[in-house]
């Protein structure tokens, strides 16, 4: 080339350099005319050629070599932050071979590839062959990265043992739906178990309101399907029916726990401690009790010497021995004729059939406490009342006792807090049971709902008022796998 044409290139070519990076091995300052080295030297305010000011900035000071502007490389400086530091010219040109977007970095790369790097990230897969658009569209190039490799061919080999386990389920569920179908149904268990037990010890009609309305709600809904509304991608129908059954047998068991833990756990916690009680007070007088104190703490033995006397017990065999013993003092029990007993030691399995009683600390010095079973019933209120009552009239024909009318049922104790305690852990107990055991059930019901899409096309379905038309529920391709 000539001179001419080199001082022509220095200036501006967009044949040559349609870009302006200055890479032409001939924009040397000292190879250019002495015009044009002049012209540089003597540069006044006024229009500056691209190559000096790219950025077109309101500095117009032009750089002071055409060695810094040569050095500007849209490549490795695409926003050219090294247009007025010299100085930092050399680093950044490194650091954009690494991170193309920051001004730090030590680190030289190789030439970016955009095939290899699409994005600019400064991150080129190391084994990058050539971009298949009909593979990968959008060159994501997700078989590079060796860890979401692993976990897809995971994925995909967990979802291929399902759907062989299950079958192909409807193509058109959604995670979303799944998670709702799942988990909603279960919390409304919970909930109502949680207001039966718990809840209705403080407030009853609250209690009631609220699982009024949770079972209210899922007919409500069933009655909007009904009408035709489909607003949103839930089927109601299939919520419906797994809210309407999670809430019935929330209310179940929720009475199953309040009969056989909760109730004599709330009982012991909030009933009467009836002290100064011996063997011949009326139990009338203590049908309000937790628990009977028959300790005396002055004489720091039994009031009137009451304990139980194992030698007038008797047990009834029903599968199981249910015993009883009555509580006598050696007043009432000296007395001649029938003997009348207001208080019964109760228990199973710890007797013989007349005259051998051992249950809970019947033979310890120190038992002096009747926790009250209610109803009559051990070891839940109302539990095996009749049996007891049976074991009570064997007692009575053997040993010439009379049960009083209003006879009362404790477990002879010596630390009542201890059965307090254990009355409490087995009710949360119950409550934890409960939640592990019902999540595969109701859990696995709305899965099952949700894989299959049940209910999804009975959402297709046209309904005028309560009415509806048969030939439309087409359930056949949303049942079969």
């Amino acid at each position: 080339r000539t001179m001419a044409a080199t001082a022509g290139a220095v200036e501006n070519d967009c044949i040559n350099d349609p870009f302006l990076t200055h890479t032409l091995p001939a924009l040397r300052p000292e190879d250019a005319p002495e015009s044009y080295q002049a012209s540089v030297a003597q540069a006044a305010p006024g229009p500056v050629p691209l190559s000096r000011n790219p950025l077109l900035s309101t500095d117009r000071e032009p750089y002071r070599s055409q060695a810094m502007a040569r050095e500007i490389d849209i490549v490795d400086d695409p926003f050219m932050r090294s247009r007025a530091d010299p100085e930092a010219l050399v680093d950044r040109r490194m650091s954009t071979r690494l991170d193309p977007w920051s001004s730090q970095g030590s680190v030289a790369r190789e030439p970016l590839d955009v095939q290899k790097d699409p994005f600019l990230s400064g991150v080129a897969f190391e084994d990058a062959g050539p971009a298949d658009l009909m593979s990968d569209p959008f060159l994501t190039h997700p078989h590079y990265d060796a860890a979401a490799r692993g976990q897809g061919k995971t994925d995909r080999s967990l979802r291929n043992k399902v759907e062989h386990a299950l079958g192909k389920g409807d193509p058109n569920r959604e995670a979303k739906v799944g998670r709702v179908l799942v988990l909603l149904p279960w919390g409304i268990f919970l909930w109502v178990l949680l207001l039966r037990d718990v809840m209705w010890h403080y407030t009853v009609s609250v209690s009631i309101a609220v699982i009024s309305f949770l079972v209210v709600t899922p007919m409500v809904l069933v009655a909007a399907w009904g009408m035709g509304k489909r607003a949103t991608r839930i089927p109601l129908i299939t919520l419906s029916i797994l809210w309407l059954v999670a809430a019935c047998l929330g209310i179940h068991f929720g009475q199953i726990g309040w009969d056989h833990f909760w109730r004599q756990h709330w009982w012991m916690r909030t009933g009467f401690t009836s002290a100064d009680t011996a063997a011949e007070t009326p139990a009338g007088s203590r049908l309000d009790s937790a628990v009977i104190d028959f300790w005396d703490d002055k004489t720091q033995r039994s009031v009137n010497g009451t304990a139980v006397d194992s030698s007038k017990s008797a047990g009834f065999k029903n599968g199981r021995i249910f015993c009883v013993a009555p509580i006598l003092s050696p007043v009432v029990a000296s007395a001649t004729g029938i003997t009348r007993v207001n208080y019964w030691a109760i228990g199973i399995d710890c007797c013989q059939p007349l005259g051998h009683f051992t249950c809970d600390e019947s033979r310890h010095h120190s038992g002096a406490y009747g926790v009250v079973s209610l109803d009559g019933g051990f070891p839940c209120p109302s539990c095996n009342v009749e049996d007891f009552r049976t074991a009570v009239a064997k007692a009575e024909s053997a040993h010439d006792l009379a049960s009083g009318t209003d006879a009362i049922f404790v477990r002879w104790v010596k630390n009542p807090g201890n059965i307090s305690w254990w009355a409490g852990w087995h009710a949360v107990w119950f409550l934890i049971t409960m939640a592990i055991v019902s999540f595969p059930l109701l859990g696995g019901a709305g899965f099952a709902a949700w894989y299959y899409g049940w209910g999804s096309r009975l959402g297709e379905s046209s309904f005028s008022g309560l009415g509806f038309d048969p030939s439309a529920l087409k359930l056949s391709s949303a049942f079969v796998p």
